[in-house]
C-alpha cells in the first residue's frame, strides 16, 4: 500500500445501514484517516506562518528550540532585508516517519528586486504529529550549521543634469547631515531650541518628530555644503544628542542656483521614494523635487548587489544570487550654465517672491530659470500665474494691427478714461494730448490704449493672444502655465483686457515667449529637456512679418526712449516692454513690476512681485542679466 494512504474496508455492512448513518461513517472514516497521517498541512502551515512573518507560531511548528526558530527566521529577513515573502509547496513525499516537503520561495530583497530558488523542508513523526524536523537548511539547502545569508548592495555613482553643451549643472560636493539620536538629546528642549536658532529650522517639527522616532534612531535634521557646516559646528557639535554623516551629494554650485528647477536630493522622504521606483530604499539619497525627481531613475541607475552565504566568522562561503546594475544616464537640458549663473546674479537677493526667466527666441528652449526666495522649490518663473499688466500691450498692439490700425496714428494721451462708469487713469498720471501711438506705447499709457477698445471685437484679444501662445497645450517635465485670455465679457472688461488686466493671466515663461515671437517672427513652444526627447503637443507658428516689424519698432522705443531706458545698453540694441500690473483689493492697489524683451537671440521675462513700478524695478534687473548677452 502507498505511503499516506489508508484502506476502508466495510463494503459488507454498508449494505445494512440506512443512508444518513452511510454518510456519518465516511466523514468520520475520512477525518481519522487524515489525523497526523499526513505531512502536507504542516508543511503548507509553516510556510504560511514563515511568510506571513508569524515566526512564534511557525516555530511550534518544528522540534527546534522556540527561540531557536524564531531568531532564525527574523535573522533570515533582516539579512537579506527582504521587504516581501512568498513560499509555495511545491511536493511532499514521505514513508514512515520521515518525510521531505519542497517548496519554491520568492524573496524581495530591498533594493535588489526578487531572488527564486527552491528549497525542503526535513520533516519528522513524533507521538502521532507532524513536525518541521529543524536545521538551518530548511531556510536555503545551501545553508549549513552555524551559517546565515547576507545581501549586499552597491549604489551606481549618480549622473548629473547637464547644461545645453553638455557642462554638469550639479557636481559631487562634500555635504555634512547634522542629525539627532533622541535617547541621547539631552536636555532635548534646550539642544532643539539651539538647533532651531543655528540652523534655521522649525524647532516644534524636529521636537515632533524626534518623540516618533526610535530612541536610538539616527533622525536626519538637515544636510548643509561643508563651508556652511564649518561656519556653524562650533556651536552645534558639543551639543548632546547631535550627530553627524559626512558625505557627498549632487549639487549646484551655490544653493540657490536653479534650485526650482534642478531640485535636490538627498534622503529619501515617503514621497519621494513613491516615484523613486521598486530599488530604491529609505536609507539612499534621491531626488526630492524638481529635475532631480522627475528624473530620478534615469539619473540613479540601478544597485548591483548579491546574496552570500557566510560562516561565523564572516566569512564568505558562497554566492547564491546576484545581479549586475547599471549607470545612471544623464539628463541634458536646454539650460544654459553661464545664462543661468547670470540670472541669479541679476535678481535681488532679499527673500521677495521674484523670477526671471530667459529662452532662446529662434527655437524656444529654455535658456535660465531663476526665482525668489532663493532657497525655495516654488517655481514662480514656470508655473506662476499672473496678470501681466503692460507688458500685454504688445498683444493689444498687435490685434490692433491685424484689424486696420494705422500704428503712425495720433492717439492722444489723457490722464483717465471712464468706460461704463469705471475710471482708468495712467499710472503716473502722465497725459500728453497729441501723442503719437509710438510714444503712447513707449510711455505706456493706459488711457491711450483703453481709447481703442472700441475698434476690436470682444473676442479679438483672446484671439490674438493664442497667436502668442496663450492656453497653449505644451510639453514640460515640470509644472509650467502658459496663460489664459478668456473672450472680454464687456466693455469695461474689454478695457482692463486692453492693458493686460482683467482676467488676463500668464507666467514669466509665458511672457518671455511673448517676447521671443517678436524677436523670431515665430511663436515656439518651450523645450527644457532634449535628452531625453519628448513629442511636442503644440507646434510653432509664424506671425505676420508687418505685425512683428511694427511690434520691433515699438519695443526698441520703450527701451530708447520710453519708460524702459534703465536696459539701454551699450552695444547690440535691446527691445522691451515693462509692465506695473495691479493686483488685490487694496486702495491704492498692490503692483507687480515686470519687463519683457529679447536681444540678440535671447528672450526674457522679468517679474518682481509687489515691486512696483516695472520700468524702475524689473527693467534694471534685466539690464544686469543682459551684461554677458551679446
Amino acid at each position: 500500500m502507498p505511503p499516506g494512504r489508508c484502506a476502508m474496508n466495510g463494503r459488507a455492512g454498508l449494505h445494512s445501514i440506512g443512508r444518513l448513518a452511510l454518510a456519518v461513517g465516511l466523514v468520520l472514516l475520512v477525518a481519522g484517516c487524515g489525523a497526523g497521517t499526513s505531512p502536507n498541512p504542516v508543511a503548507s502551515q509553516f510556510l504560511s506562518a514563515w511568510s506571513g512573518g508569524h515566526f512564534v507560531s511557525a516555530a511550534r511548528l518544528t522540534n527546534g528550540s522556540q527561540s531557536t526558530v524564531t531568531t532564525a527566521l527574523t535573522a533570515f529577513g533582516q539579512g537579506l532585508n527582504a521587504s516581501g515573502l512568498s513560499l509555495r509547496l511545491l511536493s511532499v513525499k514521505h514513508s514512515g516517519k520521515q518525510a521531505s516537503a519542497r517548496f519554491a520561495a520568492n524573496v524581495t530583497i530591498g533594493g535588489l528586486g526578487a531572488w527564486r530558488y527552491t528549497g525542503t523542508l526535513a520533516m519528522t513523526r513524533k507521538s502521532g504529529h507532524w513536525l518541521i524536523d529543524w536545521h538551518n537548511a530548511d531556510l536555503n539547502p545551501a545553508i549549513g550549521p552555524g551559517e546565515r545569508l547576507v545581501a549586499a548592495r552597491t549604489l551606481p555613482p549618480r549622473m548629473p543634469l547637464l547644461d545645453r553643451d553638455g557642462r554638469p549643472l550639479v557636481r559631487l560636493t562634500p555635504v555634512v547631515t547634522v542629525g539627532v539620536v533622541p535617547s541621547l538629546l539631552k536636555p532635548r528642549q534646550q539642544n532643539i531650541a539651539i538647533l532651531a536658532r543655528v540652523l534655521g529650522i522649525d524647532g516644534a517639527t524636529l521636537a515632533r518628530n524626534a518623540a516618533q522616532t526610535p530612541g536610538d534612531d539616527f533622525l536626519p535634521v538637515i544636510t548643509l555644503r561643508r563651508p556652511a557646516y564649518e561656519r556653524v559646528k562650533p556651536i552645534i557639535y558639543p551639543l548632546a544628542g547631535v550627530h553627524f554623516m559626512s558625505g557627498v551629494l549632487p549639487l549646484a554650485p551655490t544653493p540657490s542656483f536653479g534650485r526650482a528647477v534642478l531640485g535636490q536630493v538627498g534622503p529619501a522622504t515617503a514621497a519621494a521614494l513613491k516615484s523613486a521606483g521598486p530599488l530604491a530604499l529609505p536609507s539612499d539619497d534621491v531626488g526630492l523635487s524638481g529635475l532631480e525627481l522627475v528624473y530620478q531613475r534615469r539619473l540613479a541607475g540601478t544597485p548591483s548587489g548579491h546574496v552570500e552565504v557566510v560562516d561565523g566568522n564572516g566569512s564568505t562561503r558562497a554566492t547564491l544570487f546576484s545581479v549586475t546594475g547599471h549607470p545612471g544616464t544623464p539628463v541634458r537640458t536646454t539650460l544654459d550654465l553661464d545664462l543661468q549663473a547670470a540670472a541669479e546674479k541679476a535678481l535681488p537677493a532679499n527673500d521677495g517672491a521674484a523670477a526671471l526667466v530667459a529662452v532662446q527666441a529662434s527655437t524656444g528652449q529654455v535658456l535660465a530659470i531663476a526665482n525668489r526666495p532663493a532657497l525655495s522649490s516654488e517655481d514662480l518663473g514656470l508655473d506662476g500665474s499672473y496678470p501681466p499688466g503692460s507688458t500685454f500691450k504688445v498683444i493689444t498692439t498687435a490685434a490692433l494691427l491685424a484689424g486696420g490700425f494705422d500704428p503712425n496714428s495720433t492717439v492722444p494721451c489723457p490722464p483717465s478714461i471712464t468706460i461704463d462708469g469705471k475710471r482708468f487713469t495712467n499710472f503716473d498720471g502722465e497725459s500728453a494730448a497729441g501723442a503719437s501711438f509710438l510714444e503712447d506705447f513707449a510711455q505706456s499709457c493706459n488711457a491711450a490704449f483703453i481709447s481703442l477698445a472700441g475698434r476690436l471685437s470682444h473676442g479679438d484679444l483672446a484671439a490674438a493672444a493664442r497667436q502668442f501662445g496663450f492656453g497653449s497645450r505644451w510639453q514640460l517635465p515640470l509644472a509650467s502655465y502658459s496663460g489664459q485670455a478668456p473672450r472680454s465679457a464687456s466693455a469695461v472688461e474689454q478695457a482692463a483686457d486692453m492693458i493686460g488686466q482683467g482676467r488676463i493671466l500668464n507666467s514669466p515663461l509665458g511672457m518671455a515667449l511673448v517676447a521671443a515671437a517678436v524677436d523670431s517672427g515665430a511663436w515656439h513652444p518651450p523645450t527644457l529637456i532634449t535628452d531625453p526627447s519628448a513629442p511636442q503637443l503644440s507646434q510653432p507658428h509664424g506671425l505676420s512679418a508687418t505685425t512683428v516689424a511694427e511690434l520691433r519698432t515699438l519695443m526698441r522705443a520703450v527701451v530708447t526712449s520710453g519708460t524702459g531706458t534703465p536696459a539701454n545698453l551699450p552695444g547690440q540694441p535691446v527691445f522691451g516692454k515693462t509692465g506695473t500690473a495691479e493686483y488685490g483689493s487694496a486702495n491704492p492697489p498692490a503692483t507687480d513690476a515686470w519687463f519683457i524683451g529679447y536681444r540678440g537671440d535671447v528672450a526674457f521675462a522679468v517679474i518682481v512681485q509687489g515691486g512696483g513700478v516695472g520700468g524702475q524695478v524689473a527693467a534694471p534687473i534685466a539690464a544686469r542679466f543682459l551684461q554677458p548677452v551679446s
